[in-house]
């Protein structure tokens, strides 16, 4: 099995997946363009058998913040997450969710924060109680999230730690921190009381014979 993005050309047969394999309205492919008019990365993940079967998808939505991003199975729906087919044994499905995973941690979580992921509510149900979490899920780092009063899908959450920006001196670490605000450096340092005492504060040293 294989993973890669799908593409336009893919659109027909991602469709025709998600309506044959217990997918929701949230998981058509056309979801691609409001996301990317809105200027979030949409990214459909598809795995595949070697004969080009799909086996399984997965999209997933980048949104940038200002220092790290978060990615999100389908913010804006009320299902999202994964799509399998329906015919796979416990292990296969484990396995298959464990590739699509892995895949997110390699190519997509590199400078994300967080990992949100809605299970799909309509595959769900036929399958297990919807209070308990899943455990591949689970094993892989997610935080369990359910509202018994709502009884919406479940939802996990994934803190995902990207290693601290490191500066030598406190001129690359301002200059680093201005390229990503759109506020103005010199206002921050004009406004701000720490920056002014670590810019212009004067050494005792500099008195003394």
């Amino acid at each position: 099995m294989y993973i890669r993005e799908a593409v336009l050309k893919d659109k027909e047969k991602w469709d025709s997946f998600v309506d044959t394999e217990g997918g929701s309205f949230f998981h058509y492919f056309d979801w691609k363009y409001i996301y990317e008019a809105s200027g979030q990365q949409y990214i459909p993940l598809v795995l595949e058998n070697e004969s080009s079967e799909i086996i399984g998808i997965l999209p997933i939505v980048k949104q940038k913040g200002k220092f790290y991003s978060s990615i999100d199975s389908q913010p804006e729906g009320s299902f999202g997450g994964f799509v399998l087919k329906k015919d796979l044994s416990i292990s296969e499905k484990n396995k298959a969710i464990s590739l699509l995973l892995n895949h997110v941690k390699k190519n997509i979580s590199i400078d994300c924060s967080s990992y949100n992921l809605k299970e799909n509510l309509l595959l769900l149900l036929n399958d297990k109680d919807l209070t308990q979490p899943t455990e591949i899920l689970i094993k892989n780092g997610f935080e369990y999230k359910y509202n018994p009063d709502t009884q919406l899908p479940c939802t996990y959450i994934l803190e995902l730690k990207q290693p601290f920006e490191k500066f030598d001196t406190l001129d690359e670490a301002m200059g680093y921190v201005g390229s990503r605000f759109t506020v103005r450096l010199e206002d921050w340092v004009e406004t701000s009381v720490l920056f002014k005492d670590a810019l212009h504060q004067e050494r005792i040293t500099k008195y003394l014979p």
